[in-house]
């Protein structure tokens, strides 16, 4: 079979776990690997939004699984669109790693000082920093892992917020502080691998066995809920579900495009009911203004 993947050290990381872990279940598969080039890889210094959003990472990988040119490919989960395109299915969510965002910084959060220069690659990210920091300052930062934390070592940048899974799986120590789940609720399937391929493919069967059923429960309902609110990549959005006894606890932020309003709300749900929980959960977010900030937040985009 062949594996296609993005070129980054982060993906190439991502999808050798997954090809280690197929193989470890179903030594009898061969398989190899080919690189794909997207668009977020080759327009590097454009947002995800001026890059049509999500899809940016996944849309040439695509085309090649429903040409047949591959069999299946290797995603991070949260970049993969919540309706993925006709033919093609997520098979497999492997066990998710790390979800907390993470701090790049000499210093805590609290003690960075005021003006300090924020990178991060994500509007709910900068917009979170702003919720709690007013008084700092986020910038655009763009490029694989290696890239972002140079810019921190290298004075250009005070601080740098990353995915904590990405730093484990490229076996990365950086100089930091994991960040808390409740103030930087992360976005949805973060910390999350997924294996993609044509829906009802020979490859969809066989890739099945790595799928972890808590992660896919939790991943789910998470991208559920984002895609009930409308939220896309053009709003500041984050929910996080995890599994536990028979339950689902869910907990979610929406903010504005300034950090200075956002509408937090937590519940539990039944396992068994998850898809109709997380209907619910996403209603109660509208109700309760999270509507408004994603509909604000679209609005802003288009003008932009």
């Amino acid at each position: 079979m062949i594996c296609g993947t993005r070129g980054s050290q982060l993906a190439q990381a991502q999808a050798q776990l997954v090809i280690d872990e197929l193989k470890r279940l179903q030594p009898e598969v061969s398989i190899t690997r080919r690189i794909v080039k997207t668009s977020g890889d080759v327009f590097r210094k454009r947002s995800i939004v001026e890059l049509g959003g999500f899809g940016a990472f996944v849309r040439e990988i695509d085309d090649l699984l429903l040409a047949g040119e591959i069999d299946f490919a290797v995603h991070s989960l949260k970049d993969v669109p919540t309706e993925p395109r006709r033919g093609i299915e997520v098979a497999a969510v492997l066990k998710r790693g790390d979800p907390r965002d993470f701090l790049v910084s000499e210093v805590p959060f609290g003690r960075l000082p005021a003006g300090a220069l924020v990178g991060t690659s994500s509007l709910r990210r900068s917009m979170q920093v702003l919720r709690k920091r007013q008084d700092l300052k986020t910038v655009p930062l763009r490029g694989n892992v290696p890239t972002r934390l140079s810019k921190v070592s290298a004075g250009e940048l005070d601080a740098a917020v990353v995915a904590k899974a990405g730093l484990d799986r490229l076996g990365v120590v950086a100089r930091g502080f994991p960040l808390s789940l409740k103030d930087f609720v992360p976005a949805p399937a973060q910390g999350a691998i997924a294996v993609v391929a044509r829906k009802g493919s020979d490859a969809a069967s066989i890739v099945r066995c790595l799928d972890h059923r808590s992660t896919r429960l939790a991943t789910d309902t998470e991208r559920s809920i984002m895609r009930l609110l409308g939220g896309g990549c053009t709003a500041p959005v984050g929910v996080y579900a995890r599994c536990a006894s028979g339950r689902i606890d869910i907990s979610a932020m929406v903010l504005s495009i300034h950090g200075d309003r956002s509408v937090v709300h937590e519940a539990s749900i039944p396992q068994t009911r998850w898809a109709q929980g997380a209907k619910e959960f996403a209603a109660a977010l509208r109700r309760m203004g999270g509507g408004d900030l994603v509909k604000e937040a679209a609005r802003a985009t288009l003008k932009g």
